[in-house]
């Protein structure tokens, strides 16, 4: 027989680091030693290191692609792109910023309103277009 296999929940044990609590008060409060709470901590570590890992080269390569992309843009580009598309492609750059600084993505002002008045007509175009494909269909007697 060996010794019974401990076994503490991983939210338990990411509860311990996030909050910084003392191994010696943890340990204590587990009912376990300081030696064994710093192996499970150190098991989480590991555990959890690849997703942390490949989490950070995504991050990197989307980054890149980003870059990517953007040099490719020429100014000719940009001078030759449309109203709509200019301000759809700083929707996006500014939210990738807000996001990336951990702020709200919502655009507000005069942008906001040109982004709101494109997609109110954006549906008032596709009703009328419903409207126009059910007139279409009906049948007229002949008289």
């Amino acid at each position: 027989m060996g010794r019974s296999l401990i076994t503490v929940p991983d939210d338990v044990l990411e509860k311990i680091e996030e909050n910084g609590i003392p191994k010696k008060d943890a340990s204590e409060e587990l009912g376990i030693s300081k030696p064994t709470l710093a192996r499970l901590l150190g098991d989480l570590k590991l555990r959890r290191g690849d997703l942390h890992n490949y989490d950070a080269f995504r991050s990197l390569h989307l980054t890149s692609l980003q870059v990517d992309i953007l040099t490719s843009i020429s100014p000719i580009d940009i001078a030759e792109a449309s109203l709509k598309d200019k301000i759809g492609a700083f929707k996006i750059l500014r939210d990738k910023q807000l996001v990336s600084e951990g702020k709200p993505t919502e655009i507000k002002g005069l942008l906001g309103y040109l982004i709101a008045m494109e997609k109110e007509e954006s549906v008032d175009v596709k009703a009328s277009e419903v409207k126009l494909e059910s007139l279409k269909t009906i049948d007229i007697p002949n008289f």
